[in-house]
């Protein structure tokens, strides 16, 4: 897949916003303690000169006695947390969308009384993947049009654990050691860059963060391509895996071009990327045949197709059906696409992921090719009940490694996904977890 790199991540930091005025809601998605979570949220706004917040950083009592309060009285930055004094150039002043402004500092944040430091799956050496771990990471000031996200749901692809197996393949998406882990993910934004206009603290949020996404919070530029809001009906775990499975399954589709009442062949129709494509072909009126083990049978006869065995027996299952294949989509190795050319499909109406050695003439495909409102298309399918998006299971953070294993067996009824924040959609305009 053609993808850019993305970029750093943490929890919000209560750090260098003074408050004045606190709107804390118990019980309103607050999140619950625990990795990677914090015991209480509350959003601050308040000029600097009320209560007792250091004069150097900034920060509250409750959270400077967490930090290093030497250097607090010493007037230095606790770079180990990653925030810095604050401008003191000028009088404090709150802009009329609610914004703070500090001379030439201008922040909004929901902030925490949490650590400042995140907690991320980090590898820092390739070849497998019980050299990825769990640690925690610095966290960093935001640049002016950067995002902080809260991130709910980690939604992992078999590209994810590729990566980690292929030095070749991480450069091939800018990624390079030591590294973060994942792509899919969903929360929420918990704090924004002086510049930023497009996102507000308390938007939920989805995407795509290339080797990023299984940490606590993430940061990105607003005007980053994968970050999108998500749709108030939509739930975080429905959002959180869907960026690349959503993105590619989309543009296959667009590929195959398939006609009411034509038969089409797709291989691993019961993984990520087949159960949605499935059910896109289905919904657009076509016959699907689709290859899978025998336990995914049921599944991917839910999806609306016809399940048949992959292996040796594979062309003679679909000769039994008597229905000529008019297409195909081989979304795992190139068996299908192999057995749709000898069946007579033209190449030029297989398609595959496969980004190596794949038959002569087929069209290869890949979530990059999707069109920019394809995810937004999708969540609309989901918000009406006419898509769903499978999940297989689900692991707490701290179980990541279980999580990649599954997903790696290749044996995958759906998506995997890994919940960071039980509760980390905030009651924010109506939005709901």
């Amino acid at each position: 897949m053609r993808s850019g790199g993305r970029r750093g991540e943490r929890p919000p930091l209560i750090g260098c916003v003074p408050v004045d005025t606190v709107d804390f809601k118990p019980g309103c998605g607050t999140q619950s303690a625990g990795a990677g979570s914090h015991a209480r949220t509350k959003t601050v706004q308040r000029p600097y000169g009320g209560g007792s917040a250091c004069p150097t950083t900034g920060l509250l009592p409750d959270v400077r006695d967490r930090r290093d309060e030497a250097a607090c009285s010493a007037g230095r930055a606790v770079s180990a947390t990653g925030h810095e004094p604050l401008d003191r150039d000028g009088p404090d002043q709150r802009t009329a969308d609610g914004r703070v402004t500090r001379g030439r500092r201008n922040v909004h944040a929901l902030t925490d009384a949490g650590p400042a430091v995140d907690s991320a799956v980090v590898l820092d050496r390739f070849g497998d993947v019980d050299d990825l771990k769990l640690q925690p990471v610095p966290s960093r000031p935001l640049r002016a049009t950067e995002v902080r996200i809260n991130v709910a749901v980690a939604g992992l692809n078999p590209v994810d654990w590729q990566i980690v197996e292929s030095p070749p393949l991480a450069a091939a998406f800018g990624l390079d050691l030591p590294m973060g882990f994942g792509n899919d993910f969903a929360g929420v934004v918990v704090e924004t860059g002086t510049s930023v206009r497009r996102l507000r603290v308390g938007d939920r949020v989805f995407g795509g963060a290339r080797g990023r996404a299984v940490a606590t919070s993430l940061v990105l530029d607003e005007d980053h391509p994968s970050l999108h809001r998500t749709p108030a009906e939509i739930s975080d775990l429905d959002a959180g895996i869907l960026d690349i499975a959503g993105r590619t399954a989309s543009a296959i589709a667009a590929a195959l071009s398939v006609r009411p009442g034509e038969t089409v062949l797709v291989g691993a129709a019961g993984g990520g990327v087949g159960s949605i494509l499935t059910q896109l072909l289905v919904r657009g009126g076509a016959h699907v045949i689709g290859t899978g083990s025998a336990a995914s049978a049921d599944h991917i006869r839910s999806l609306g197709a016809r399940p048949v065995p992959y292996g040796d027996g594979l062309a003679a299952a679909i000769a039994a059906s008597k229905n000529p294949i008019n297409a195909a989509a081989d979304l795992h190795g190139t068996e299908t696409a192999e057995v749709a050319l000898r069946m007579g499909v033209p190449s030029h109406r297989v398609v595959t992921i496969e980004a190596d050695a794949s038959p002569t003439g087929v069209v290869q495909v890949n979530g990059s090719d999707a069109t920019p409102d394809a995810l937004e298309r999708l969540l609309a399918l989901v918000a009406d009940k006419a898509l769903r998006v499978p999940v297989a299971a689900t692991y707490p953070l701290d179980q990541f490694h279980d999580a990649v294993v599954h997903q790696r067996s290749r044996h995958v009824h759906g998506k995997i996904a890994i919940r960071i924040s039980a509760g980390s959609a905030i009651c924010a305009r109506g939005s709901r977890p």
